[in-house]
């Protein structure tokens, strides 16, 4: 993620908010131009973050728990897909822009429901904008002599059934 190009963003010393951060991937993008700060849902995730030393908490995007106006740029990438009613999606949006400062920048991803050009990762063909989608559980890991960070993991296949779970999407026209 290239803040510069993506919200045209220069401030140095600037605090962000990843709403709904996920692993991680998006945090050290920030760090060129301030700090960040993520939450998630997921206590896996959370955990995940946590390895990678980042400063990050478990909350629902529903319910941010910061002070309202205090970061310069909030970051909510594939998160607003998920949230399955339409009110509630409006709820998400209000809580990042509650959390916002004036004149801030706000910078939302999510899934278009046309994907099936040549610019599209995925390729997924939809037959409408409410739809469940197949997220495939990655393999398990163990620790190589009981213990170490994640780099010291190696694959667990003693069990090789996947693990497919259905996940709510509503894909954007």
């Amino acid at each position: 993620l290239n803040l510069g190009k993506t919200m045209n963003f220069d401030t140095i010393g600037s605090l962000f908010a990843d709403v709904g951060c996920g692993n991680g991937k998006n945090i050290p993008s920030c760090y060129s131009k301030g700090f960040a700060i993520g939450s998630d849902f997921s206590v896996g995730l959370i955990n995940v973050c946590r390895e990678k030393v980042f400063e990050v908490n478990v909350s629902d995007a529903l319910r941010i728990p910061y002070r309202s106006n205090c970061f310069d740029a909030v970051l909510s990438i594939a998160v607003l897909h998920h949230i399955s009613s339409e009110s509630r999606r409006i709820k998400l949006l209000a809580e990042n822009m509650r959390i916002l400062k004036k004149g801030g920048c706000a910078l939302f991803y999510a899934w278009a429901y046309e994907q099936h050009d040549d610019k599209s990762k995925s390729g997924h063909k939809f037959k409408q904008q409410d739809v469940l989608v197949p997220f495939h559980r990655k393999p398990k890991f163990i620790q190589e002599n009981g213990g170490g960070s994640s780099e010291d993991k190696v694959e667990d296949h003693s069990d090789d059934s996947a693990h497919v779970y259905q996940r709510y999407c509503h894909v954007y026209r």
